[in-house]
């Protein structure tokens, strides 16, 4: 499976990008095209530049010639330590919902789910 040889090829130096905590690939066991890439970040910035980056494209590149579509999922977990203020959550800080990436929005609309 050439995706799966493209993500495990990448594994190694997404961990060594500034900001990666985790970044682990599995397959299922119940469905061997099934494949789960799991990305723990540090702060939204790095994130963003993670996205940005020549492997995230690379990664979406080989994604796209899949024959099946694929589902992104980006969920924003704040720390509590740094979202209570004077006992009041900061918003700013983050939330528990999950963020399609761009593109993702119109396919979430048509399927009648809530994207905000």
């Amino acid at each position: 499976m050439e995706l799966s040889q493209t993500i495990a090829s990448l594994i190694g130096s997404i961990r060594m990008e500034k900001g990666c905590n985790r970044c682990d690939f599995s397959q299922s066991n119940e469905d061997e095209n099934r494949l789960f890439l799991l990305e723990e970040w540090d702060t939204q910035e790095n994130l963003m530049c993670r996205l940005k980056s020549r492997r995230f494209k690379v990664l979406r590149g080989a994604m796209s010639l899949l024959r099946e579509p694929y589902e992104m999922i980006f969920h924003t977990v704040s720390h509590p330590a740094k979202s209570l203020k004077d006992g009041k959550r900061d918003e700013k800080e983050g939330s528990d919902k999950a963020a399609p990436i761009k593109g993702e929005e119109k396919k979430a609309e048509k399927a009648g789910e809530k994207t905000r």
